[in-house]
């Protein structure tokens, strides 16, 4: 009987080092993942994670209240955050929508640990801190919400989730792992597992969804 079993990875490099070596992968990642490794990995997407109820795959480049007013002012200064482990593409031509340029404009302190980054950025150690819109939202609730400001919202993102590489295995095991995860969020003991990971469940994915964001991504 065949099986599924799961490695967690927080650094994009150690994650495609694992890949290099285990080609027969289903992976949960994001579409910053997945337009930067789809040719590379042979990607193909299979479902939308969905974190929250209300979701738009946005992110968020906040800076301490009073300090500056707009994406321009905050150019040759430094910022941090997890999102920042993204792709540098993906980050300059999707999040920033080619306002910016993250290796050019900032200097970049990534770091896996965003609210440590947040209290460096109240105390005047950081410039600005860039969070996806989860980490954003988690904000709304802590006492120093009001000490922040935002200076640049992204468009609306598509998710992607759930996706593998293309291989005779993968291909092997695509439909029924794939119906059992959309299925598992409909059953109690499967909501309150996705529950424990932080998710409501997978979604199918909208044909054509990321068309318009591969093609951004690829533009010369």
């Amino acid at each position: 009987e065949e099986s599924v079993t799961a490695r967690y990875f927080t650094r994009p490099k150690a994650a495609l080092d694992f890949l290099d070596k285990n080609r027969g992968s289903f992976i949960i990642g994001s579409l910053g993942f997945y337009l930067s490794q789809r040719r590379a990995l042979d990607l193909i997407p299979l479902a939308r994670v969905e974190l929250t109820a209300d979701t738009s795959g946005r992110y968020y480049l906040i800076v301490k209240t009073k300090t500056f007013k707009t994406l321009d002012e905050l150019k040759g200064k430094t910022i941090s955050g997890s999102a920042l482990y993204e792709d540098p593409r993906f980050l300059s031509r999707i999040v920033f929508n080619n306002r910016a340029d993250v290796d050019s404009d900032f200097t970049l302190k990534p770091t896996a640990r965003p609210l440590s980054a947040i209290r460096k950025l109240l105390k005047g150690k950081l410039d600005g801190v860039l969070l996806d819109e989860i980490q954003y939202k988690s904000l709304k609730s802590l006492p120093y919400f009001e000490d922040i400001t935002v200076v640049y919202e992204s468009p609306v993102l598509p998710e992607v989730g759930l996706m593998m590489i293309d291989t005779p295995s993968t291909i092997k095991l695509r439909e029924r792992l794939l119906e059992a995860l959309l299925s598992m969020g409909e059953s109690e003991d499967g909501a309150a597992a996705f529950k424990a990971f932080g998710l409501i469940g997978f979604k199918p994915i909208e044909p054509n969804s990321l068309n318009e964001v591969i093609l951004r991504y690829d533009a010369k």
